[in-house]
């Protein structure tokens, strides 16, 4: 299985320890700060993001709705003074009562219905936003770590071309080089400490994206442990994956819920026509005398509230496909985030088996033949050059990998989901 739980190896084969990313400009802290798993961060992230408590405060309301919707209607107090004679106030009419508005046990029914479903709606869809940020956390993550291997990789090339400019130097004042050739180092030394200051600034940036997601200052220090070596044959098979996805997405959950308050919204929409229906009672004096009256109050329903009972059939039928068309869609984000991880986990093994090894050793062995005195800058800088593609390779490929999964594991759609075997 594949879990980001292991501290099995760092995120690349060669470069930095993965522990050590620390506070702007790529400086080490003096403190270091305590190492930062993948899940730490994301229960961080999932426990302070502002996304979520809006998300949470939907869901509040949603409940005050629900309580709302099933609440009886208040009843009204009515008073009527009417044909009261000037010169004999007592002789005239006095009414005092309440009337209480009845609201139809279907129309009550479908909007509680209407309600609750609204209410699940929300939670779902908490539920989604909290898998969207923990895939957003595990992309910063594995980009953290990218940025601490570029940057690693950056100095380690700058101080190779230091250290062959300063070898080009003494060769050229015992007249052992052309002066092109000092002029050659000395030019990739000046590229070599421009793409650190390149690195340290994407290191800042990718340090401060992940800050920013579980809720901590962008710039403070951050260090950060190893994730899982790539490896294709731990993926489970492309089927089971689909099969999950279909079975556990939280889209499928809301998609039918959508259908749902659509049909009890067309039910709320036909039983409103008995909208207005009252009762009420009064008790008073009528032309001096004790008196009471009642009067039922009904709706005729001439006009049924088609648009609006259209309207959420409307809105069901589009649910429905939108149902439809999500599961080929699950399907595909599955199938391509799969194809993905496994095409990075290939690559990534070959350039660590078989490329970086290579080249490494070519790399070295150029350097001892310059100690030597039996080879050129040039081929020294050219093997360098080369050493530093292949890795900065290498690790695009790591990290091509640790977003794919990061990918697949959404598409899944199970928080912390396992898409190994």
């Amino acid at each position: 299985m594949i879990s980001p739980t292991r501290s099995i190896a760092p995120i690349v084969a060669c470069g930095l320890a993965a522990s050590v990313l620390s506070a702007a400009g790529g400086a080490l802290a003096a403190t270091p700060a305590p190492i930062m798993s993948l899940p730490a961060a994301i229960a961080q992230g999932l426990a302070t993001h502002p996304r979520l408590r809006a998300a949470q405060r939907l869901v509040e309301a949603g409940r005050a709705r629900e309580v709302q919707a099933g609440a009886a209607l208040n009843p009204n107090l009515s008073v009527s003074i009417d044909q009261v004679p000037f010169n004999n106030p007592g002789s005239g009419n006095y009414m005092a009562g309440i009337s209480q508005p009845m609201m139809p046990s279907a129309l009550r029914t479908a909007q509680l219905g209407v309600a609750r479903t609204e209410r699940e709606i929300a939670e779902v869809s908490l539920a989604i936003e909290r898998l969207d940020l923990a895939a957003r956390i595990k992309d910063a993550y594995a980009h953290v770590l990218y940025e601490a291997e570029g940057l690693d990789l950056a100095r380690d090339t700058a101080e190779h071309a230091r250290w062959l400019a300063r070898a080009a130097a003494a060769r050229w004042k015992a007249g052992d080089v052309p002066r092109v050739d000092l002029l050659r180092a000395e030019v990739d030394v000046a590229r070599a400490e421009r793409e650190v200051h390149e690195a340290e600034g994407a290191m800042a940036d990718a340090r401060a994206r992940l800050n920013v997601l579980i809720g901590r200052p962008a710039q403070d220090p951050l260090a950060l442990g190893p994730l899982p070596v790539p490896s294709a044959a731990a993926l489970a098979p492309v089927a089971a994956l689909v099969a999950r996805a279909l079975a556990g997405r939280l889209e499928f959950r809301r998609a039918e819920l959508l259908v749902r308050r659509e049909v009890l919204q067309r039910q709320a929409a036909l039983a409103g026509i008995w909208t207005g229906t009252e009762l009420a009672a009064s008790l008073g004096a009528v032309a001096g005398a004790p008196g009471f009256s009642t009067t039922l109050a009904l709706p005729i329903p001439i006009y049924r509230r088609e648009g609006e009972a259209a309207e959420a059939e409307a809105g069901r039928l589009r649910a429905e496909a939108e149902h439809d068309a999500l599961r080929h869609e699950v399907t595909l984000e599955v199938e391509q985030a799969r194809r993905q991880a496994a095409l990075a986990a290939d690559l990534a093994a070959r350039y660590a088996r078989d490329y970086l090894p290579r080249v490494t050793r070519f790399a070295e062995n150029a350097r001892a033949r310059f100690r030597a005195g039996e080879s050129t800058g040039v081929e020294v800088a050219e093997a360098e050059h080369t050493l530093h593609e292949v890795r900065a390779q290498h690790q695009r490929a790591v990290l091509d990998w640790h977003e794919a999964i990061a990918r697949l594991e959404r598409a899944v759609g199970a928080e912390g989901a396992e898409v190994g075997r």
